[in-house]
């Protein structure tokens, strides 16, 4: 019996077994694109195991519902939930589940209170993280609830910490840029650098570039995340980092820019903890991702780039209305702008 693509599936193992027929379910890929699987049990016969598959299909949680996983009931929910939300809701909620990691094991319904503080007390400082593990949390639970998973809503009591100083944000030097460029074939990923510097990009957005929206012989990219005005903008490519985004563009099958060794798009939380620290570390500079970002800002300023330009490139609202509905940037005034940088 042929079953649908993405159903499921159960077959015979070797040998004399008193259960012979096993099924599973995939529940997932690995950055590698290798499916995830799970193990629904072992049956005596064939159509037992066909009715295990169709039990799951009906409800997942009605099969393990005591047993089921953290990881487990966030896959499930977070693949009928990511259907209505964006891009950027979708890698806040995907952080959020990352910083996670020693509960994804556990059975969802022994989870109790202090393990879920532990998590959100790692985030120390960072109020913004906190809230959106404890919203996913929420959730969650939310989702066990309806399910009978669990009685009690423990996410209602998690304690938020106080957001610590405003992070500062600093510019990369003209002679660290020229360090950036000195290194740019001897250091694995340095390029990334210069391209965030040179377009205003957000690390996120760059991770997530499609090649299909990287247009070589025109100068220009179309990405974003954000804000209405940050999705979808314009990015011109200055002539300097040119070379450096051919390079990526025609060096692998990939269908993203940047790519890791499986040609598949580079998780943030991999990109900032191995390649930005690595980097970092190797030319002794103290600068976070975001600090790119900040520099093509001051630089663009301090070169006398038209300052709705520089607005249009970053993907911020024009709260002027005559800028707003009166002009219009076409994209050679934003490439000219962008390569009045050196």
């Amino acid at each position: 019996m042929k079953l649908p693509n993405g159903y499921g599936t159960y077959y015979k193992l070797k040998g004399k077994r008193r259960k012979p027929w096993r099924v599973r379910v995939t529940i997932g890929w690995d950055e590698n694109g290798k499916q995830i699987f799970k193990n629904l049990g072992c049956f005596e016969s064939q159509p037992e195991a066909l009715k295990q598959l169709e039990l799951y299909h009906s409800n997942p949680l009605i099969i393990d519902n005591q047993t089921i996983t953290f990881k487990e009931i966030y896959d499930i929910w977070s693949q009928e939930k990511f259907k209505n939300l964006s891009n950027s809701s979708i890698d806040g909620y995907k952080n959020a589940f990352n910083y996670c990691e020693e509960l994804w094991n556990l059975p969802f319904e022994q989870i109790k209170l202090k393990s879920l503080q532990d998590i959100v007390n790692k985030a120390d400082g960072k109020l913004a993280t906190q809230k959106k593990i404890k919203g996913l949390f929420g959730l969650l639970y939310d989702y066990g609830m309806a399910n009978d998973i669990v009685i009690k809503k423990y996410s209602d009591y998690i304690i938020l910490g106080e957001q610590k100083e405003k992070i500062i944000r600093i510019t990369f030097s003209e002679e660290e840029i020229d360090l950036l460029w000195e290194n740019v074939n001897l250091i694995p990923f340095i390029d990334t650098v210069l391209i965030l510097i040179y377009t205003g990009m957000r690390p996120s957005e760059l991770l997530k570039m499609k090649k299909d929206n990287v247009f070589l012989n025109d100068n220009y990219m179309i990405g974003g995340s954000k804000t209405e005005a940050g999705i979808n903008r314009i990015i011109p490519i200055h002539k300097r980092i040119k070379p450096l985004i051919e390079k990526w563009y025609n060096n692998s099958k990939s269908k993203y820019l940047i790519y890791n060794n499986a040609n598949n798009r580079i998780c943030y939380q991999n990109y900032i903890g191995r390649n930005w620290a690595n980097i970092i570390e190797t030319l002794n500079l103290k600068h976070n991702p975001y600090d790119c970002r900040h520099t093509f800002a001051t630089r663009m300023d301090d070169a006398g780039a038209n300052k709705l330009c520089i607005k249009l490139i970053m993907g911020h609202s024009i709260n002027d209305v005559t800028d707003k509905v009166y002009t219009h940037k076409k994209i050679e005034q934003l490439i000219e702008a962008v390569n009045l940088l050196k």
